[in-house]
């Protein structure tokens, strides 16, 4: 294994710059693309990384269920919290100011979402909502204050939203997220990545997938989110993109939102007729299904 990663190191930037700018999309199979692709853009360690992965048929550590695909983890949606959407636990971020959204309890009159740096010198805020602008599935979301100091690099931080009831006027047990911005390396490293991809003629739904794996490489759950809720928002009709979206919720533990992805993918992959992508959205939604009554008590 290691050299065959020096092999692949070495050659990144001689062999697949001109293989890549030379491949014709349209005539090209795009799974076998895309690892070049991410390899031209990003030619180093990481690149390595991804491109290995894609080689190798298995993971160091697979779960004994359910193999390289992660198990859930998180709240698995208490209904009676407001647990934070986004961004979400452990997660990484770009955005230097990312927007926060977290799920709507009812019965509540407003919600008080706190901001604390746990290293760094200290920065903080705090802002109260109104129990308004629901989204799909009661997600409540709130743009990141204008006047606030905007999140450092290589930092963490810790976000708790607190739901203060209407009838009592107590607060209940609040949400809370630890996540950690990126490195200014990381950070340039990633932005670079964006600007090479912005420069090829993909569709979005293209850029995204390749964005997804730069995503997941950096651990930036919140961005791929965001990214990939734009193209619902916009009417795509891409069962990747759908399935892509329940797999950030579902290991997010938020299996609600990562079930009304999966139907829409299952949806979509039965219409184009994509029996590999089908396969798997279907797999996944009846694992979402079995957790779902399990949490629910229908069955032990």
């Amino acid at each position: 294994m290691a050299v065959m990663k020096r092999q692949i190191s070495t050659s990144l930037v001689l062999g697949l710059r001109l293989l890549v700018l030379t491949l014709t999309l349209a005539g090209t199979n795009w799974n076998q693309t895309r690892p070049l692709l991410l390899a031209e853009m990003m030619p180093n360690t990481s690149a390595v990384k991804v491109l290995i992965s894609q080689t190798e048929a298995s993971c160091p550590n697979p779960d004994p269920k359910y193999g390289c695909y992660e198990p859930p983890r998180g709240p698995i949606a208490n209904p009676n919290t407001p647990y934070i959407i986004s961004p979400s636990d452990e997660t990484n971020l770009l955005n230097d100011k990312p927007s926060i959204s977290w799920h709507a309890v009812p019965g509540v009159i407003n919600y008080t979402v706190r901001l604390t740096e746990i290293t760094g010198p200290g920065l903080g805020w705090e802002r109260t909502v109104d129990n308004t602008s629901k989204l799909e599935l009661g997600e409540i979301k709130m743009p990141y204050p204008n006047d606030a100091p905007a999140l450092q690099p290589g930092s963490k931080y810790k976000l708790i939203v607190e739901a203060r009831s209407q009838a009592t006027q107590k607060r209940r047990e609040a949400g809370t997220a630890q996540f950690r911005m990126l490195g200014k390396e990381d950070i340039q490293e990633v932005r670079a990545a964006i600007e090479k991809i912005d420069k090829f003629n993909l569709s979005k739904e293209e850029k995204a997938f390749l964005l997804s794996d730069v995503y997941k490489d950096k651990q930036l759950n919140a961005e791929m989110r965001e990214m990939l809720e734009a193209l619902v928002i916009e009417g795509s009709q891409k069962a990747k993109v759908y399935r892509l979206l329940g797999d950030v919720y579902w290991q997010q533990g938020l299996i609600d939102f990562a079930k009304v992805r999966y139907e829409t993918a299952v949806k979509f992959a039965t219409t184009a007729q994509d029996s590999k992508e089908l396969e798997v959205a279907q797999t996944r939604l009846n694992e979402t299904n079995e957790l779902l009554k399990k949490r629910d008590g229908v069955i032990p």
